[in-house]
């Protein structure tokens, strides 16, 4: 294999996690401006979210939505959809904990190697025990394409928001399945 492929591969892997990194940070933003818009859109909201993770964003998201749902009413189906959009953004955040707070080894070879397209990320799991993980960009251009669809999910109606429309449901707009978050087509 060329160094010049090489080369490619080893620009693909840190452009994958670059990718990652700002798309995730796009979903973050959006979660803080769902949860400004479900309190009122006032600028406090904004003020007291700014210190915020997103572990107590997703919280305080998940809080709006249980109080939402009690006091409107709300089909079963979006209340699977709410839960099942919580679930997701819990479980993406981990897998952005684990690269973010990873040791990346990208471009790591030697001379011999003739195939990068595989790189390792080394994380302490505890003071004593390190923990490798092998990852292709391929799979990082996978979590970031799970950004991309919940950004999606924040920027539509959401049946519990504060101006939704009557009889409007979030399963009118999006389903979830095995495969992930899919746009419904009518």
């Amino acid at each position: 294999m060329s160094s010049e492929i090489i080369e490619n591969q080893i620009t693909e892997q840190y452009l994958s996690i670059g990718k990652f990194v700002v798309h995730f940070e796009h979903l973050f933003f959006a979660m803080k401006l769902k949860v400004t818009q479900l309190c009122g859109g006032g600028e406090e909201t904004r003020l007291l979210l700014e210190p915020y993770s997103v572990r107590n964003t997703i919280e305080t998201l998940e809080n709006l939505i249980k109080i939402k749902i009690g006091k409107k009413t709300i089909s079963d189906k979006d209340k699977v959809l709410y839960k099942a959009l919580i679930k997701d953004l819990i479980n993406l955040n981990t897998k952005r904990n684990g690269i973010i707070h990873t040791t990346w080894f990208i471009g790591w070879r030697s001379d011999n190697d003739t195939d990068v397209s595989e790189f390792q990320g080394s994380k302490f799991t505890s003071a004593l025990n390190q923990k490798f993980k092998t990852y292709t960009a391929e799979e990082i251009n996978t979590i970031t394409e799970e950004c991309k669809i919940l950004y999606s999910v924040f920027f539509t109606l959401w049946s519990i928001d504060n101006f939704s429309f009557e009889n409007f449901e979030l399963n009118q707009m999006w389903e979830r399945t095995e495969k992930g978050w899919l746009e419904v087509k009518k």
